[in-house]
């Protein structure tokens, strides 16, 4: 039969199933043939692709395939709907593999209760193991929070000052490479702090300087926190 795109896309008058038909389509559009919808299917079917990958990947028990896939559920990227308990209930499953990153991810989910009942000292622990392990931004969180007297931690500028240094002097590191513009932003805020505080405190020591409520235990994994 005649068609609109000569006899390259064959016409059937047969009933077809939603299967049948979104693989025409997509061939269609891989095709080039269909340029208005092109975009958008193409991103569409790219997203699918990389997302079941990752996925794959995620349940072999790779940590970062599982911060990946935390990560687009907590933000509702790549396609997936949005939902912090399926973020973190893989930022947990990469926490359990001894994950810096995924430590202090899941943390902040229980600290706030994000996806997951809120339990502030399971999640001061679990961000303190980050930091003391030397993950930048939890020794930049536990810097701000002593200093703001948050999430029940004391004002305290001698331990906010510690995490500050660790920061600054470089005792701290990130999975982003100190020339992302976030880890400089991060590193010259940290400055600015310790440079107003060291004119009024010094440092507090390693084991002063950690939450009283995980002081002694901080790099543990005992935590359950239920979604």
């Amino acid at each position: 039969s005649a068609n609109a795109l000569g006899d390259r896309v064959p016409v059937t008058h047969s009933a077809s199933s939603p299967h049948q038909c979104r693989s025409a389509i997509e061939e269609l559009v891989r095709s080039g043939l269909v340029d208005d919808l092109a975009d958008s299917w193409i991103e569409r079917i790219r997203h699918e692709a990389t997302v079941a990958e990752i996925r794959r990947r995620a349940e072999a028990g790779e940590v970062d395939a599982m911060l990946k896939l935390g990560a687009w559920h907590h933000t509702g990227q790549m396609g997936l709907p949005m939902s912090h308990a399926e973020g973190f209930r893989w930022c947990r499953r990469a926490a359990e593999l001894g994950s810096l990153y995924a430590y202090a991810s899941a943390g902040l989910c229980l600290v706030g209760g994000r996806g997951v009942d809120a339990d502030v000292p399971q999640g001061l622990s679990l961000i303190s193991a980050a930091a003391v392990g030397g993950l930048e931004f939890a020794s930049n969180w536990l810097g701000e929070w002593f200093l703001a007297g948050q999430y029940g931690l004391p004002k305290d500028p001698s331990r906010a000052a510690y995490w500050f240094a660790k920061v600054v002097d470089g005792a701290a590191h990130s999975l982003d490479g100190a020339a992302c513009p976030r880890v400089r932003g991060h590193r010259e805020r940290a400055a600015e702090r310790l440079s107003l505080l060291s004119a009024i405190c010094t440092p507090a020591g390693p084991e002063e300087a950690l939450p009283e409520c995980i002081k002694g235990e901080a790099g543990g994994t005992h935590w359950v926190g239920r979604a």
